[in-house]
């Protein structure tokens, strides 16, 4: 007889009068056929419905009787029909006829910031215009196929984009390139980047390396992963002529996966002492590095924070100490001519690579803050924080940082009630003390509520402990509350970690809409008069960027704060290199309905949902003559992020269009109209 699973096989002997066993036999052979549970499957025609199965079901009508249905990726797109037999094998045909009876197709929106809108403000009308025409939409992480059924391209003219090349002979800056009279092209830009070297756009990478080898370190072997072999060809070529000598720097011509002209590697020795000669010949190296730069007339090199690592073993302090003070008296020199742009690069998978980034910015900006001349124009890094002046006169700051070392009047500790050990809530209990962990233990705190404490040892005036619940429209909630407390209570300024983003384990670009939209209504909802500054203080790569994202897409006055030297105006600005970074967007969505008909209306509907929204708006390119540097790069920020197209007019000569989403386009062209007045 087989059992449950209809594998195992169990051998039943039965012994009586004939007549009862042949009847107890029937019993068991009408059991066996309907009763025992078996598994049938139901391919799906496509993976996206495994995900949407409950919604699938709701449409076609079909309810679960005493059957189960488990929609599964593997071993590929299929429902599992487990339950009796007689049940299950009625229910697999039901199932496979209504899927089959079904109309599906797929549709391309082609424009500026459809993947934004459909992510954010479009969701809620996507999911009525699921209800209204009967029909589940589904986006597609696929690639844009030319054999996609259905394409609407809102915005067919050609987009003017300027592709850098992956190997080119010398790159040039887009500013420097259009602006012949721009006043001190010859100072150079710092920038710390989270990124991978191999990954890097500029002319040269520079990489360390043991005993003439290739794969000696860490930066070396992902060069080669991405490179493969054409780079270890020329190496080894090259290695062989190459006299070996520790600080020496040898030139090897980058093959053309990697984006970048030269690789500089400079041979490095294991970590001796502070004053062995390990540091001294690095710092020989990277002083190399900077001078062949100049003396080859390249304008962009990438540098890794060369030393910590299994092979060198630096400690990470001196390794960007060494890195820093090497750069910091290549710009004292006076001698970077031709050099425009000098990127330190960060990966931020690596441990402590969150320290690593504050050490870093921490050294370069006090270097350039402290020099008597303006050795460099700029720093820059993907994680400056951002200014908002939001209305009611409230100023928002969003930090990059660890809550701890706030001085605000008020701190925000984000807490279940019940664990206190890890986290920002570990963190800020640590540094108040016992007490403060003992009140937080001891409080009976109602549901949505704001518990208030004494700071004990942290340096504020009060701390509010709150609890999200792990649900954004509580989070939202709260920060008003969080306002409405510090305002009643004559605080001035508050810090705010990203409540549920961390162990809470919430989408951090959820966590940051709930939390700008309180702070944008708290703010606005009534005159502040006591309340003047709110710091949103993050402490993860991911955090932050998302935090930065989303500030600058609902904040038109959002200003990045850039350590600069010096604010000149830039010349003759070519407006094309402010659509650098765009790429032609698609967003692909799979329509599922009872009927065409019902398919055919979903498709028109999304397209007018979208269309909606876009507005098209244009400047000369005369306005754009106030901008400084730091403008430029501010308004090319902005249109990356907001996902907006700057293209020409070519109805009206000088004459530019930007397309996008409403805002998008309100926020890019506040920064045009305000440099122009």
């Amino acid at each position: 007889m087989p059992g449950v699973t209809g594998t195992a096989i169990t051998k039943v002997r039965l012994v009586g009068y004939s007549e009862d066993v042949n009847k107890l036999n029937e019993v068991l052979h009408g059991f066996q056929k309907n009763e025992v549970d078996i598994q049938e499957v139901v391919n799906l025609s496509h993976p996206e419905l495994v995900d949407c199965f409950d919604k699938l079901l709701d449409l076609i009508g079909m309810k679960q009787c005493n059957v189960t249905l488990e929609a599964s990726h593997v071993p590929h797109p299929c429902v599992f029909v487990k339950g009796p037999r007689s049940l299950v094998q009625k229910v697999q045909t039901d199932l496979a006829t209504s899927l089959a009876q079904l109309s599906t197709d797929k549709v391309v929106l082609n424009g500026p910031g459809v993947q934004l809108y459909f992510q954010e403000e479009g969701r809620q009308n996507k999911e009525l215009l699921e209800r209204s025409c009967q029909v589940i939409i589904r986006e597609q992480q696929e690639v844009y196929s030319q054999s996609t059924t259905s394409v609407f391209d809102l915005y067919p003219e050609p987009l003017y984009i300027n592709v850098i090349s992956s190997n080119p002979d010398r790159l040039e800056s887009n500013t420097a390139r259009s602006t012949p009279n721009t006043t001190a092209v010859n100072k150079t830009n710092l920038e710390i980047k989270l990124s991978t070297l191999e990954d890097e756009q500029v002319n040269v990478v520079v990489a360390p390396m043991v005993s003439k080898k290739l794969t000696s370190t860490k930066v070396g072997k992902c060069l080669l992963k991405k490179a493969g072999n054409p780079l270890q060809k020329v190496f080894h070529l090259i290695a062989r002529k190459w006299t070996l000598s520790a600080g020496n720097v040898m030139v090897v011509d980058a093959p053309p996966a990697l984006s970048c002209s030269k690789i500089f590697f400079i041979e490095c020795l294991p970590w001796d002492g502070v004053d062995g000669l390990s540091m001294q010949t690095l710092a020989i190296g990277l002083k190399r590095c900077l001078e062949l730069c100049v003396e080859e007339g390249w304008c962009s090199i990438a540098f890794p924070i060369i030393g910590p690592g299994v092979v060198l073993k630096y400690p990470q302090k001196e390794a960007i100490q060494v890195l820093t003070d090497s750069i910091d008296q290549f710009g004292l020199s006076g001698s970077c001519e031709s050099l425009h742009n000098i990127c330190i690069v960060i990966k931020p998978d690596y441990q402590d690579s969150e320290e690593c980034y504050h050490e870093v910015y921490r050294q370069l900006s006090l270097k350039i803050k402290q020099s008597g001349q303006a050795t460099f124009k700029s720093l820059k890094s993907d994680l400056t924080d951002i200014t908002v002046k939001v209305r009611g006169g409230v100023e928002l700051e969003v930090v990059f940082g660890d809550i701890v070392n706030e001085t605000t009047d008020v701190v925000v500790n984000s807490t279940d009630f019940t664990n206190f050990q890890g986290g920002v809530c570990q963190k800020i209990l640590t540094m108040a003390g016992p007490q403060v962990e003992a009140e937080l233990r001891n409080a009976k705190v109602k549901k949505g509520d704001i518990l208030k404490t004494s700071p004990g040892g942290f340096p504020c005036k009060a701390i509010l402990h709150v609890c999200g619940e792990k649900n954004v429209s509580v989070i939202e909630k709260q920060l008003l509350s969080i306002i409405q407390t510090c305002e009643s209570s004559g605080y001035k300024s508050v810090a705010i970690p990203a409540i549920c983003a961390g162990s809470g384990g919430l989408d951090p670009n959820h966590v940051a809409y709930a939390i700008l939209q309180g702070v944008k209504t708290g703010a606005s909802f009534r005159p502040l008069q006591c309340l003047t500054n709110i710091r949103l203080v993050l402490n993860k790569f991911s955090v932050f960027l998302a935090f930065k994202k989303r500030a600058m897409q609902m904040f038109p006055s959002a200003v990045i704060n850039t350590v600069v030297a010096q604010a000149t105006p830039v010349m003759n600005i070519d407006p094309s290199i402010l659509s650098t970074s765009s790429r032609v967007q698609h967003y692909i969505f799979m329509i599922v309905g009872l009927c065409r008909k019902n398919v055919d209306n979903a498709i028109a509907n999304l397209k007018s949902l979208y269309q909606a929204e876009c507005t098209t708006q244009i400047f000369r390119q005369d306005e754009l003559a106030g901008l400084t540097q730091d403008d430029v790069n501010h308004l090319k920020q902005l249109t990356e992020v907001l996902g907006v197209y700057v293209v020409e007019d070519h109805f009206n000569p000088g004459c530019w269009t930007v397309n996008g989403l409403k805002d998008g386009v309100h926020q890019v062209m506040q920064v045009i109209r305000k440099s122009a007045t």
